[in-house]
């Protein structure tokens, strides 16, 4: 994956990777070490090595003194909403619950020595009881995308955890459930006959650490697994999300 796109770099253009999945209510992190004289876009497992910038090697075993910060820019793109913290600190909510689809710009000041802490929490918009969309006519699948100027993007080095899911079988809750019909809302959603409706589907709940937008929080424990990615040239309707839980329970 392009993760190591320089800071500074003025476009966009190369980061073309989504994380998608079938979710209603979605956690998001990554935790990154910023390197002496550059910047390290690995992930912190592998010490902060990276690609850098400037005069720096991007190595993150230098010792790095500076109380410097740099503003960083980005775009976060959510289908249907996220919240965005960087280290802890609250900044930016999509402004738009449902629709119409939007890349959002957000900009905020990250120290030039230190550590990253990237936290999305982001929402498909469904039933809160049944999980369906469309007046419980279709099966919603969630997609997340967001890229930053210091080269980080959403990828498979991310983490995730689904705490909101649902419906957990729609094979069954469904009538007549055909998965290229109702993961397409341009056939579902006008469906009026109430003996096809999923009236009888339901939603699972998973607890989750209120601690998990800090730095330093170990996403490594249960409900937590590694982001699954797709290309521009895949997403889209009719298209089976993946799931991203691995096992929801605990206090996690």
């Amino acid at each position: 994956f392009k993760n190591n796109i320089p800071a500074g770099s003025s476009s966009y253009r190369y980061h073309r990777y989504h994380i998608t999945m079938m979710y209603l209510v979605l956690l998001s992190i990554l935790t990154i070490h910023s390197a002496q004289g550059g910047w390290g876009y690995s992930s912190s497992k592998n010490n902060g090595k990276g690609k850098g910038k400037g005069n720096g090697n991007g190595n993150g075993n230098n010792q790095c003194t500076s109380t410097e910060t740099e503003t960083i820019t980005g775009i976060i793109y959510a289908d249907n909403w996220f919240r965005f913290w960087f280290n802890g600190e609250f900044i930016k909510e999509d402004p738009i619950e449902f629709i119409p689809h939007q890349g959002v710009e957000v900009s905020f000041e990250a120290p030039v020595c230190g550590e990253y802490t990237f936290a999305i929490q982001a929402q498909d918009f469904s039933d809160d009881i049944t999980g369906l969309e469309y007046d419980d006519n279709c099966v919603g699948d969630g997609g997340l995308k967001a890229m930053f100027s210091d080269g980080t993007v959403t990828d498979g080095n991310w983490k995730c955890k689904t705490i909101m899911y649902g419906p957990n079988d729609p094979e069954d809750c469904l009538p007549d459930y055909d998965p290229d019909y109702h993961f397409t809302p341009p056939l579902c959603k006008y469906n009026t006959d109430e003996t096809l409706k999923g009236r009888a589907c339901r939603s699972e709940y998973s607890d989750y650490s209120t601690e998990w937008i800090d730095p330093g929080f170990n996403a490594n424990g249960k409900g937590w697994k590694k982001a699954t990615t797709f290309t521009d040239d895949v997403v889209g309707f009719g298209v089976r999300p993946s799931n991203c839980t691995a096992d929801n329970t605990g206090n996690w």
